[in-house]
């Protein structure tokens, strides 16, 4: 008989990553939306849009991954006696 252990993501720690992402997407469109001239115009569009696009996309993947692999009950790991296995989350099947 084969023994088997799961390990879930932890849906606290994912939502803190969440959450910190969030607060990189604040300051970037406080960034983009200052009218104080304190940097240039270049370093602010570059700076916060990248920001914006960087921490946003991945905060939502983020997000979106952590809710549906709770939802469905998918381990992020299976321990067997002598294999290990790692779910992936996107293939290109």
């Amino acid at each position: 008989m084969e023994t088997e252990i799961k390990i879930y993501q932890s849906c606290r720690k994912n939502l803190l990553l969440f959450l910190c992402c969030m607060l990189f997407v604040v300051g970037g469109v406080y960034m983009i939306t200052d009218e104080d001239e304190s940097c240039r115009f270049v370093i602010k569009f570059i700076v916060g849009w990248l920001s914006v696009i960087f921490f946003g996309g991945g905060g939502l993947i983020l997000g979106v991954t952590t809710l549906y692999n709770a939802i469905k009950r998918i381990p992020y790991l299976i321990i067997y006696d002598d294999r290990v296995e790692h779910y992936v989350q996107f293939t290109a099947a």
